[in-house]
Parts: structure tokens; C-alpha cells; sequence
């Protein structure tokens, strides 16, 4: 490791080695160009998709259409911190957005009114407020109310650390969502030496902000303020999940060929996860997605799979 005016660079060697890690095969995904994923209290996946409109429930046998009969254009997935799942509903022809709970037994409701923005994703901060991340705004539901309101500053790509923190981008910064519902600075982006990119924007329980970085990774601790860059050679950083335990990566080599690597948060030392022979070996399009147990799942294009300890 050397560290340069600052900046720790850690160059990990792409190559194998017993991880201990793997995905098996839960399940293939309906085919399709776009959809989304999110989980019922007991793990069971959903899948959601805006054309066709559909909501399908896997049973642990075959994909079969939900309980709740209404017909929701999902844009996005979450889940209450009780587990209860959250639809993101997209109101035809998508120019304003609901949002609705998935209760047991397959009764559905809506949370306050329609919100006239695109959104596609919901968070509940640990004020039992939540947050409807929009195309132009941001908007609260308190608890108790019945109607959506503006929160005062917009923010995006909105991030949950394993603790149930929320964190998001706002005017350059990364900022963390407080008990009382009000916002505190963590980082400005220029700190991090990167652009806030959303899609890698991760938190570990720490605090150390995990962001692309071009094709590395950035590790900021904002309370040193050190950055750890993750170099892995001739690989690019494509998709990145962090649980209480784990911090695992997603790489791919000319958006081709895919390596995953997983290691203990604040102790970057490079494991391979190992890849199964059935998933498609493409790496273009592989994400995380972790339930609210926080079990991690990987998906590939029609492909579904929970991570595993190899024995």
C-alpha cells in the first residue's frame, strides 16, 4: 500500500484464490429488456416490470403474479423498516408517482397522495418519515400524514448503510439523514476525489464512503479524511454492495468478462468470489441487490443468485 499526498492506493491483483464465497442459483428471471427487483419480509423476491405491467412473487418453485390484484406500474422496490415491502408506482402515463405497501395476505395501500414528479425510489429514515427520492424534488411523508410534502433541499441517489442510515447527494455533498429528519454533511464530492457517481455511492458502518472512481474505487473516511483508492488491473469497478460484514465489488474487463471480489469493511484484503458456471459469464448489467435481512443477492440479466459460503 502507498500512499500518495494522501491518497492510499491499493492495487489488488485480479487473479483467483479461495474466497470462500460464491452465488448459487436461486431462480431465472422472467426475460426482459428492464425490470426490478425487491423482497417480502420472509425473502421471498419480487419482480416488477412497467411493460407489460406486472408484479410477480417467487413462491421457491416458479415466478406466479402477486397476491395484490391491483395492476402497478413499478418503477422501484423498498421496504419499510419493518420489512413490509414498497412499490414505487409509476402513474400512467408517468408524470406523476404512488407509492403503496405491501401488506399480508396481498391487501395493498397507498401511502399519502400522488406526488406530481418522476421518482423511483423510497426510504423510511428512522423518524418513521419517508423519503420519495424525484426527478426535480424531494418529498416527505411524516408519520401521521396523509399527503406528501417538499423536503426543503433536493437530494438523489440515495444511499442506505447497513445501520438503516440514509445518506444522498446534494449540491456536491454527501450528506447523511438525521433522526429528527434534518441533514448533516458528511463530504463534499471534491473531498472524495470523485463525482458522487450514484450508482457506486455505498456506506459501510463506519461511515467510509465507498464511490467510483473512473474505473477504481474510492474509500473516503471522512473522519481522517484518508482515501483508499482500489485498483483492480485491467479491470474496471462496475457495480458495489456493503453489508455489516462485507464490502463486495463487481468488475468487468472491457464490460465483458466479470470477477467479483468481497472483503472484511476497513481491511481491503482481496478475496474472489467465486463464479458459478450457469451464470452468464457477460458482465454488462450484473448487480447487488441485498434484502432486508441483508442477505445478498446477484443478478444478471435473467439470472438470480444468493450469495453463498462455500464449504
Amino acid at each position: 500500500m502507498v500512499r500518495i499526498q494522501g491518497l492510499a492506493v491499493l492495487a489488488l491483483a485480479a487473479c483467483g484464490g479461495g474466497g470462500g464465497l460464491s452465488f448459487e442459483e436461486v431462480t431465472l428471471l422472467p426475460r426482459t429488456q428492464s425490470y426490478v427487483l425487491g423482497f417480502e419480509p420472509d425473502g421471498a423476491p419480487l419482480f416488477g416490470q412497467a411493460d407489460p405491467v406486472r408484479l410477480l412473487r417467487y413462491d421457491g418453485a416458479e415466478w406466479a403474479a402477486h397476491a395484490v390484484a391491483r395492476p402497478f406500474i413499478v418503477a422501484g422496490f423498498s421496504s419499510d423498516r419493518d420489512g413490509t415491502p414498497l412499490v414505487v408506482h409509476r402513474v400512467d402515463p408517468g408524470f406523476a408517482t404512488e407509492v403503496w405497501r405491501l401488506e399480508p395476505g396481498g391487501a395493498a395501500v397507498q401511502l399519502g397522495s400522488s406526488v406530481p414528479d418522476r421518482a423511483s425510489q423510497v426510504m423510511q429514515n428512522v423518524s418513521g418519515t419517508r423519503f420519495l427520492f424525484g426527478g426535480g424534488a424531494t418529498w416527505v411523508l411524516r408519520s401521521g400524514s396523509t399527503a406528501w410534502e417538499p423536503y426543503p433541499i433536493t437530494l438523489r441517489d440515495p444511499s442506505r448503510a447497513p445501520d438503516g442510515r440514509i445518506y444522498a447527494i446534494s449540491s456536491g455533498a454527501v450528506l447523511r439523514i438525521e433522526d429528527d429528519d434534518s441533514t448533516v454533511l458528511r463530504s463534499s464530492c471534491e473531498q472524495t476525489l470523485t463525482s458522487c457517481s450514484g450508482t457506486q455511492f455505498q456506506v459501510d458502518l463506519a461511515g467510509r464512503l465507498y464511490l467510483r472512481a473512473g474505473a477504481n474505487l474510492h474509500i473516503f473516511d471522512p473522519a481522517s479524511g484518508l482515501i483508499e483508492e482500489v485498483v483492480l488491473p485491467d479491470l474496471a469497478v462496475s457495480h458495489v454492495a456493503v453489508t455489516e460484514s462485507r464490502v463486495l465489488v463487481a468488475a468487468t474487463s472491457d464490460g465483458t468478462e466479470l470477477a467479483l471480489y468481497a472483503w472484511v469493511p476497513g481491511r481491503v484484503a482481496l478475496a474472489t468470489v467465486h463464479i458459478p458456471p450457469d451464470l452468464p459469464s457477460v458482465g454488462i448489467g450484473f448487480h447487488f441487490v441485498i434484502d432486508p435481512a441483508g442477505t445478498v443477492y446477484g443478478a444478471q440479466s435473467n439470472w438470480l443468485g444468493r450469495l453463498v459460503e462455500l464449504r
